[in-house]
């Protein structure tokens, strides 16, 4: 099943939204069909292009059990961004390790598409196009490295698992987005009610956080996945565990 917090978001089909208005400025379509990605692609990816492309919204933040492809869309969109000119994007994480996998990623698609690249130097954790645009990784604990430039994106991975996250955005993040059609992707499998990344979320439901949609899907979304190894996790696991990681549940 997959919820989505505002109407006016699609999911079964890719929106087209006026070129001058949208976020994502080249056709990631034809991105995709380049990718050999066009029919596997699932909702909770649809319905998260949508929401980032639709310019009413600046802030995202998607709750996804696992195996939905959610981080790797994010690049996707990611990558696009970084394809205009003079672009600047960054890949957020709770720890280093958890965003060098996003970094990874970058570094395998922009060698897919045999892009030009000016600077790729893992220890400044920074990888700069020929175009002029970065992709830069961070982690929570090390975010005041991050500031002193704005961003076109931030992608927030596994966010629920810092529980400085909010403090990391608000003071060190929030003040990068400092250009109007700057956004935000919060994407992370839920961890209880109690946490920032829940409260986030719910900002997507709120109509005084116009600028914010939320999504949250569960494992029906994934049709590759097996249901005989849903089950077998279902009796391997706590409840509470289960409706976590495969429901995408807010479960304490």
């Amino acid at each position: 099943m997959l919820t989505v917090s505002r109407e006016d978001i699609e999911l079964d089909f890719i929106q087209e939204f006026n070129a001058a208005s949208r976020f994502i400025k080249l056709p990631i379509e034809n991105y995709l069909k380049l990718l050999n990605l066009w029919d596997t692609i699932n909702r909770p990816q649809i319905a998260l292009i949508n929401s980032v492309n639709n310019p009413k919204y600046r802030f995202i933040c998607c709750a996804l059990a696992r195996r939905l492809g959610k981080t790797y869309i994010a690049n996707i969109i990611g990558q696009l961004v970084t394809l205009v000119p003079n672009s600047n994007v960054l890949i957020i994480s709770p720890n280093y390790n958890l965003s060098s996998i996003s970094f990874e990623l970058q570094r395998r698609l922009i060698k897919h598409f045999d892009l030009e690249v000016q600077r790729d130097n893992l220890k400044d954790k920074v990888i700069e196009l020929q175009n002029g645009s970065t992709i830069r990784m961070g982690s929570v604990s090390t975010v005041d490295s991050t500031v002193g430039r704005s961003y076109d994106l931030i992608i927030f991975d596994e966010a629920a698992l810092s529980d400085r996250g909010e403090e990391a955005f608000n003071i060190a993040l929030r003040p990068t987005l400092d250009k109007p059609t700057a956004k935000a992707i919060f994407i992370s499998t839920p961890r209880g009610r109690n946490n920032w990344f829940s409260k986030f979320w719910q900002r997507g439901f709120d109509p005084k956080f116009k600028e914010w949609c939320s999504l949250q899907a569960d494992y029906t979304e994934n049709l590759r996945m097996a249901e005989s190894d849903v089950e077998e996790a279902r009796r391997s696991m706590t409840k509470a565990e289960f409706e976590q990681e495969y429901l995408a549940s807010f479960t304490t």
